[in-house]
């Protein structure tokens, strides 16, 4: 799945890399990840990019008058400006940061985790009923578009602005779901690879431990490459000098928990790294979306006076309300993932008669796990579920201000699309 998104960035000139997995090795039992940056790829990515900026400033510099009230209009240049400025700045910073998310995915093979591990199951509902609704949406409103715009003569307006935005709107709607589902999928391999560290610590009696796949005691992922011994080994050697020492804090049982806690460290750097390449457009995303969800939402109201529904704008606002709850759920696996071992740590702390050296070890798990990176977008905010309500606090308030001015206006005509012709 995760290949599948990068190979669609690939297209839209946001990650101009090939890969490839080599063997290596006696009998090739060796597999190799290779990440390299192709120039075709290149100069496809600048070419991309370079149009859909092109197209992007077009709709910018050639958005029609559509002679409304003075509030109607406002909205209108202001929903026009914000939109496409932060579509044009958006795709350029994908395809000039490319080599952070190629960076991204080297580390994660770098570290062993399991890139090519199935990814998608049932805990990933949300994001996969907001990217089939932004798919659906978009493509009513895309459709909507293109037949108001084809069924009207063909003007100097209909080809610099709503061909150019009806292809921009199709490119970041897009650029935007990939990119959260992307960033969603490598968040949900750095959560599988913290669980699966903790559960190293948990013996199978256990009352606190998180899956049912053990051996001898022990957990037996496979994807567990950092390991110092095999399984088998590694369980019986701990388990030996455990039992000649009476404790838990034997030799092999410090140098486990060291390493988990490295492990915990390497990962939180990943996260670190995902949060500085992805803040900023999601800071984007977030503006672009809650202005445009509130101007549509006025545009849809004002219409209602004429007693006319415009299905293209529900469309429209569906979209953009469902990129928001998708990007605001981005971070969501990773942060119930340190909760859930957070309570998996703290109750083997509670219910078990540790030596000192095992105390210790735990607590510095605790430590890294409650103080993990959290997803601050440009180091402004975290992005969790409450920036769900902080976005219909700002459309709401603003929806109410442009109401109380634009409804005491005298409509001039009958309200239009502003982005279809004016007489459709």
């Amino acid at each position: 799945m995760l290949f599948m998104l990068l190979a669609f960035f690939r297209i839209i000139g946001a990650f101009p890399y090939r890969w490839k997995w080599e063997t290596k090795g006696i009998e090739d039992m060796l597999v190799k990840f290779v990440l390299r940056q192709s120039v075709v790829a290149v100069v496809w990515s600048w070419v991309v990019v370079m149009f859909l900026v092109t197209l992007s400033l077009s709709c910018v510099i050639n958005a029609p008058n559509f002679n409304r009230g003075i509030t109607s209009t406002i909205t209108i240049y202001i929903l026009n400006f914000v939109s496409y400025i932060t579509a044009a700045i958006l795709f350029t910073y994908l395809a000039t940061n490319s080599s952070k998310l190629a960076n991204i995915i080297r580390r994660l093979d770098q570290a062993g985790a399991g890139l090519r591990r199935p990814l998608v199951q049932r805990n990933d509902a949300m994001q996969l009923v907001c990217g089939a609704g932004m798919v659906a949406s978009l493509a009513y409103a895309t459709y909507a578009s293109f037949r108001g715009t084809l069924a009207a003569p063909l003007t100097k307006s209909g080809v610099l602005y709503h061909l150019p935005a009806t292809t921009c709107d199709i490119a970041i709607e897009t650029s935007t779901l990939a990119l959260g589902l992307s960033l969603y999928f490598v968040l949900k391999i750095v959560s599988t690879e913290i669980r699966e560290a903790v559960e190293v610590l948990v013996p199978q009696p256990h009352p606190y431990h998180l899956t049912s796949n053990w051996v001898n005691g022990f957990s037996t992922k496979t994807s567990l490459k950092w390991k110092i011994l095999p399984h088998s080994h590694h369980t019986a050697a701990l388990q030996a000098v455990e039992e000649q020492e009476g404790s838990g804090g034997g030799v092999v049982g410090e140098v486990v928990r060291c390493r988990v806690s490295r492990r915990l460290l390497a990962l939180d750097d990943i996260v670190v790294d995902v949060v500085q390449y992805a803040g900023p457009p999601a800071a984007m995303i977030l503006l672009a979306s809650t202005v445009n969800a509130t101007v549509m939402l006025y545009l849809t109201i004002t219409n209602l006076r004429s007693h006319r529904l415009d299905t293209y704008y529900v469309a429209y606002i569906t979209t953009k309300i469902l990129s928001v709850i998708q990007i605001t759920f981005v971070p969501d696996c990773l942060s119930s993932q340190r909760e859930k071992c957070l309570r998996l740590v703290r109750g083997m702390l509670a219910s078990h008669d540790t030596c000192t050296h095992t105390e210790t070890g735990l607590r510095d798990v605790e430590r890294i796990l409650s103080t993990g990176a959290k997803f601050l977008v440009c180091r402004l905010f975290t992005l969790d579920r409450h920036i769900i309500l902080s976005v219909a606090s700002s459309v709401v308030t603003y929806l109410v201000i442009a109401l109380q001015f634009g409804l005491s206006e005298t409509p001039q005509q009958t309200e239009v699309n502003c982005t279809m012709p004016e007489n459709t």
